[in-house]
């Protein structure tokens, strides 16, 4: 049989977004958004210490649409990714330019998520393209959730805060124009096309401004639930290894009343030991460790290990009550 165009279409996504993913920081997706910011910090330290190189400047704005781009697919997948209803809105934009079939053939495994297959077909050519697709998958008008925006720390109580952009107007003409430099730079040599330093660098600026205002659209939305601060991270995982703890206590006590007096002797010595064990190995591994994240994460991994023995044990009982 002979595949469609739709499926080699497909197959050739699948192996650019795999490139892509080898060339990011890191294997994660929060990390576009570390790539982009440094990419934009580069430029600015290069474009600061070499005024006079008008050739660099030039090379800045076409890369710090480049970091914008990189930022906004990033940005757009992670949101997806994060809310089911988002991602439906995603797919909405794409119509039918891939066939059902295909697209459950080469999505839901580790390789390629529905979320990153919407996000890589996002145009990002202009503030038109951009705020398009944002207000689409948002749902609603996201020119107004930027003028809302505030720093993520202080999300919860907006209106104690000052917003991050003075005027969304005056980014959204800023970053227009700079699409419009891009495109003359990237598709005409251009001779006598001169970018000033300090264009460049208000460009770069305007850049790392919208990463800013849309991060914190994302923390008032999608994350508004999610910790943020480390104060925030330690307490959520302490409460989600409290209920862990918890869930492990009830089980436990079930599988108690559905066995005989012997057996639950050796339950309740395998349990101690258990028990022993398991946080010996979270002091000894995160618990000594000297850093404010360390709580958090001694807490996470000790939340996984008792997970595991209620799941274990719920597997049990449920065979002891039939």
């Amino acid at each position: 049989m002979v595949r469609g165009s739709s499926s080699r279409s497909l197959e050739r996504v699948r192996r650019e977004i795999a490139d892509q993913k080898q060339r990011r920081s890191a294997d994660f997706l929060g990390s576009d958004k570390w790539d982009a910011e440094r990419r934009i910090h580069s430029l600015q330290t290069s474009v600061a210490k070499y005024p006079d190189e008008n050739e660099l400047s030039r090379h800045a704005i076409v890369s710090g649409v480049a970091a914008l781009q990189t930022y906004h697919r990033g940005f757009l997948s992670g949101v997806m990714q994060a809310d089911t209803e988002f991602r439906l809105r995603g797919a909405e934009m794409l119509g039918e330019k891939y066939s059902l079939g295909d697209t459950l053939k080469h999505i839901g495994d580790e390789q390629l998520s529905a979320a990153e297959l919407i996000a890589h077909a996002a145009p990002a050519n202009s503030v038109s393209d951009l705020m398009n697709w944002l207000d689409h998958v948002f749902g609603t008008s996201f020119r107004e959730l930027l003028s809302q925006a505030v720093d993520p720390t202080v999300r919860k109580n907006p209106e104690e805060a000052s917003p991050i952009l003075e005027n969304v107007d005056d980014l959204l003409s800023e970053l227009s124009g700079i699409f419009e430099k891009r495109h003359i730079l990237a598709h005409e040599a251009a001779v006598g096309y001169e970018i000033s330093t300090k264009a460049a660098l208000t460009a770069l600026d305007a850049v790392q401004k919208w990463i800013d205002a849309t991060e914190g659209v994302l923390w008032q939305t999608v994350l508004i639930n999610e910790p943020y601060t480390q104060f925030e991270i330690n307490f959520s995982a302490g409460d989600k290894y409290r209920a862990a703890r918890k869930r492990l206590a009830e089980v436990l006590m079930r599988c108690r009343g559905l066995v005989d007096r012997k057996q639950r002797v050796l339950l309740f010595r395998n349990h101690v030991a258990w028990k022993n064990s398991t946080l010996e190995f979270g002091e000894l591994s995160f618990g000594r460790l000297d850093g404010t994240m360390w709580p958090a994460v001694r807490a996470s991994v000790l939340t996984d290990l008792f997970e595991a023995r209620s799941s274990a044990l719920e597997t049990w009982s449920y065979y002891l009550d039939l």
